[in-house]
């Protein structure tokens, strides 16, 4: 986010303060000399930053810093310009806003200088009173909500990583889906991006601003190494290197203001998108109700019609099949480098002579293991095989992880094949046709596992994120069942109902977070038992006041009030405890069933519709629940 500065015109009483402004609002520049003895952070203002001009104990104006520079003028040559400044009063621009709270809102501790560091949150407040007409005071509030988001969450990610589950719990419309879904967004934002994130994120015909916002261009194509872009004002087309945007990414070059040429410009832009819009498959979001149960969120048994046959098929669910790609992730993350590279090396192998098979199925049918067995079918991890004197309708599968494992475990004989630990009860009963098929992979390659390639450095750590909407609607002792002990203790085996090929394990990793939403006005949030509110850390999510010009405020207060008496104590500080209102029955808490501030974010010719079809009935039907007794039908009537 960018900085903040208060620049100061001149002490007060020395009697140049009123030339020096009128010089300042003339040039579009904050200007001092270089022997001005108390210069500050001046050196430190970097475009795109916020200055803040202060005149006679108030804030005047603010203006957005264009590069600061040294003329040659002997009284002024230090020269900080701006875009524009935008006054409080543009008729006496001398006329200002209070500079209280200043001082603690100063940053480095230090009172001297004329061009003070400020906090961000004082910095905004003032400059929303002193204009809040501008484009750009419009964008600063873009970019505060972005900041304010991010500080809301900081708490709840330290939180997250250290309880590894939490639950966001709150009234209707607080926004707490949106909140789990920026969490996820965040703690899954890479310090380094791969190609596989630029194309995951990006398509075609998609629009980019600049870092700057002054231009756009438009994505033609993403092919295997490069971005082929469209400037839109001139019809330029251009094209981006993916390792020139990693490395704009890595380096954060829109922030550090280090784009020193026309490329840059571009590669930071497609950065910059990424860092602020960056999403993943590694976030999964699924929504509880009543009859949800284990076998839809753990692992259950389903049924698939195969050769005019039933056959009965074990499958992971929602949690477990991602917490087998965190868990791959995890185990990946400490193993030697060199050693991954090979793993990823005999993958791609694999893939190779996979399609090798298919081809062979598609000409004849069959390919052959021995004069009497054939493989007759290729699923996504495994073969399927039969023999002529043992013909099923149901195939054998012959898991394609086994066959790379005896690969890699350098296995020359069917007996070493057998007894090797690491492959299933499948490959040691059926250890001939095992080994018969690591031969045939064998033949495929065009030579061995080489003894120099190129090593690959995807192998870090990564978070894996499962959000559970309205986790509170579903019989969790139920839909959890055994896991309830995985998720305390990360990385432990636990045995499961269902079994997979004879292997029944289940395990939840440590790099696997889960954020839960709970709707704390549903009576139903009685079903979380103790067991597992000990496993889950509850935070609160509570209305708010919104700032921009599309949030309902007079509303929002006049609703607030069915619920709480103390509204203006609690904007003003959310830590105060909120008082029942007369309205609201002795049975319930306020922040429990407050309607949140989602539902007062409305145009003005919008909002009639939403308080009819939304605010309304909800409100009546917790008078019809008890919740509000029937005094509030007035306010309700009137609204």
């Amino acid at each position: 986010m960018r900085k903040f500065y208060s620049c100061s015109v001149g002490e007060k009483g020395k009697g140049y303060d009123e030339k020096n402004l009128n010089k300042i609002i003339e040039r579009k520049a904050f200007i001092l000399h270089e022997n001005t003895p108390q210069k500050g952070d001046y050196q430190n203002i970097k475009e795109g930053d916020i200055l803040l001009l202060k005149y006679r104990g108030n804030f005047i104006a603010y203006g957005e810093a264009l590069p600061i520079m040294k003329t040659s003028d002997e009284e002024w040559n230090l020269f900080a310009p701006v875009n524009e400044w935008f006054f409080y009063d543009n008729l006496n621009p001398s006329n200002g806003i209070e500079i209280y709270g200043m001082k603690d809102a100063t940053l480095g501790g230090s009172q001297y200088g004329t061009v003070k560091p400020l906090d961000a949150d004082f910095s905004f407040k003032k400059i929303k009173k002193i204009n809040r007409e501008s484009e750009l005071f419009k964008t600063i509030l873009q970019e505060f909500k972005i900041h304010i988001d991010i500080k809301i969450m900081q708490d709840k990610i330290e939180l997250l990583k250290y309880k590894k589950q939490i639950i966001l719990q709150g009234p209707p419309g607080t926004g707490k889906t949106r909140l789990a879904k920026m969490i996820a967004k965040e703690i899954l934002k890479p310090s380094e991006i791969e190609v596989d994130d630029i194309l995951f994120n990006l398509s075609v015909n998609q629009k980019i601003t600049t870092s700057s916002g002054t231009a756009s261009f438009s994505i033609l194509s993403l092919d295997k190494d490069i971005l082929t872009y469209k400037r839109e004002s001139t019809g330029e087309i251009g094209g981006l290197k993916y390792t020139d945007i990693k490395k704009a990414y890595k380096n954060k070059i829109w922030v550090n203001n280090n784009i020193k040429n026309g490329s840059d410009t571009y590669s930071g832009a497609v950065a910059k998108y990424l860092y602020q819009n960056y999403n993943s498959n590694r976030c999964k979001l699924i929504q509880f109700h009543p009859v949800f149960s284990y076998e839809d969120f753990v692992r259950g048994i389903t049924t698939k019609v195969k050769n005019n046959a039933i056959e009965y098929i074990t499958q992971d669910r929602s949690l477990i099949k991602l917490a087998k790609e965190a868990y791959n992730n995890y185990i990946n993350s400490r193993k030697p480098i060199v050693e991954y590279s090979k793993e990823i090396w005999v993958d791609e192998q694999f893939n190779l002579f996979k399609e090798m098979v298919i081809e062979a199925l598609d000409d004849q049918g069959f390919f052959t293991l021995t004069p009497n067995v054939s493989i007759v079918e290729v699923e996504d991890d495994a073969f399927r095989y039969v023999g002529d004197t043992w013909q099923t309708q149901n195939p054998h599968r012959m898991r394609f992880n086994d066959i790379k494992i005896a690969y890699l475990s350098g296995n020359q004989t069917r007996q070493e094949l057998k007894n090797n630990p690491l492959v299933s009860g499948s490959a040691f009963q059926h250890a001939t046709y095992y080994f018969k098929i690591l031969q045939e992979f064998k033949n495929s390659l065009q030579a061995p596992i080489p003894n120099n390639f190129p090593t690959l450095n995807n192998n870090t750590l990564k978070s894996y994120v499962l959000i559970i909407d309205e986790i509170n609607r579903a019989n969790l002792p139920a839909v959890l069942g055994e896991l309830i002990y995985a998720l305390e203790y990360r990385g432990e085996i636990v045995e499961g109902v269902y079994d997979i090929e004879g292997d029944n394990s289940l395990i939840i990793p440590p790099n696997l977070f889960i954020i839960g939403t709970m709707n704390t006005s549903d009576r139903s949030v009685g079903h979380i038992d103790y067991a597992i509110r000990r496993r889950f850390a509850f935070i609160d999510v509570l209305p708010k006041v919104l700032d921009g010009d599309n949030f309902q405020l007079e509303t929002f207060k006049t609703v607030s009030a069915l619920f709480i008496k103390n509204l203006n104590h609690y904007l003003q500080d959310d830590n105060v405890i909120l008082e029942r209102s007369d309205y609201l029955s002795e049975e319930f808490n306020p922040k429990d069933v407050w309607l949140g501030h989602s539902y007062f974010i409305a145009k003005d010719e919008d909002f009639g519709i939403r308080k009819r079809y939304e605010i309304k009935p909800i409100l009546e039907e917790y008078v019809k629940d008890g919740i509000l007794k029937k005094s509030a039908e007035l306010i309700i009537n009137g609204l």
